[in-house]
């Protein structure tokens, strides 16, 4: 697989190994590799975030391959026939009568359960009485004020953006991912299955497409039980995001989720079991990425948010002049009750334009 890297730009700088760990395991990272490395435009531009990844200090080990299932509710022909489904030729009075019994009993479909948004309830509005010195909640924390929230002193060097970065992390006790936890491997073998079909002209990269994988991020903080709940456009480039999703997680690039307040032993990479939904989607216009997390309570999936805001803000001036400063522009983290949803957004020609120009002219 070293050829596939001989030619890219890789930030070696001796004074920022961790943030090189940062972008290859951070939410950012994970928001821009869930999009980019499939569709700007297709699976061309995705070398380049290759290279970002292979930094020296990971690791290349054995692994076993996560398998993406299928939970997509498919209309099949039995026995090869067409038959017109139960009350196709009914009237209309018919139809209003049979809806009418039937509502009522038809449970609402919901795609992840532990993941739905809270939607509050409205209740009267009580009489207005003094009280002495309010104070806001951090439940009730809107998301615009998480963001405001969130900028950072500006560093006036590397040194100090380090300094401050370490100083972000504690105090909202969130995780810097560890580069002894990231295994390269299985990304470098879905960057050679995706490179295979698209030198043998497989993959149609003026595709549009959209899919939804649920999984459950594991005890060894891999992903366990992902599964596509919803997708539509091209089926060959459907299957390379599946393989992505499961490149990902057996990477260990996940292991930053973890809540740093529940690690019993720091020596040995554990993660809390939670639910994970992330969200993907390619028009002619953008590219967009959402993953879904969950902490234990509506505080503490504000504090982490705060959290990250504030490592993207000081890592937008770390990477100053890069590529990646450009990623963390576009991601924007928020909190919605116990939910954390990472959003990259991003026009589709500035984000193929800003790939392609680092990569080796033999893959343009």
């Amino acid at each position: 697989m070293s050829e596939l890297f001989a030619d890219s730009q890789v930030n070696r700088e001796s004074r920022w190994p961790i943030l090189s760990k940062l972008t290859g395991a951070s939410l950012v990272l994970h928001a821009a590799l869930l999009t980019s490395l499939l569709y700007v435009p297709g699976v061309r531009d995705a070398f380049n975030i290759a290279a970002l990844l292979a930094n020296a200090g990971y690791v290349d080990r054995a692994y076993l391959k996560t398998e993406v299932g299928e939970d997509v509710q498919m209309l099949t022909l039995a026995d090869d026939k067409f038959r017109y489904p139960p009350g196709y030729f009914a009237t209309e009075e018919q139809l209003q009568a049979a809806l009418a019994l039937t509502t009522a009993s038809v449970p609402q479909l919901t795609l992840t359960p532990n993941l739905r948004r809270q939607i509050p309830i409205p209740t009267p509005t009580p009489e207005a009485s003094p009280s002495p010195s309010p104070e806001e909640s951090p439940a009730a924390t809107t998301n615009a004020n998480v963001v405001a929230t969130s900028k950072a002193a500006d560093p006036k060097t590397p040194e100090d953006a380090e300094q401050e970065l370490n100083k972000i992390a504690a105090e909202n006790n969130v995780v810097r991912p560890n580069e002894n936890d990231i295994n390269t491997r299985p990304l470098k073998d879905w960057l050679a299955r995706a490179n295979a079909l698209r030198d043998k002209g497989q993959l149609d990269l003026n595709s549009e497409i959209e899919i939804t994988i649920a999984a459950s991020l594991n005890t060894d903080c891999t992903l366990t039980n992902p599964n596509v709940i919803q997708r539509s456009g091209d089926a060959r480039l459907i299957d390379v995001a599946k393989d992505m999703v499961s490149a990902i997680g057996d990477s260990g690039m996940l292991s930053f989720l973890r809540d740093p307040s529940k690690v019993k032993d720091p020596t040995k990479l554990s993660c809390d079991a939670m639910p994970l939904q992330v969200t993907l989607k390619l028009d002619q216009d953008n590219i967009a990425a959402k993953v879904e997390s969950q902490a234990d309570t509506p505080e503490r999936a504000v504090q982490m948010a705060k959290g990250y805001n504030t490592l993207l803000a000081v890592g937008q001036f770390a990477k100053r002049g890069h590529d990646e400063e450009v990623l963390y522009r576009n991601t924007k983290v928020t909190s919605e009750g116990k939910q954390i949803l990472v959003n990259f957004s991003m026009p589709r020609p500035t984000a193929s334009e800003m790939l392609k120009k680092q990569l080796p002219p033999s893959g343009l």
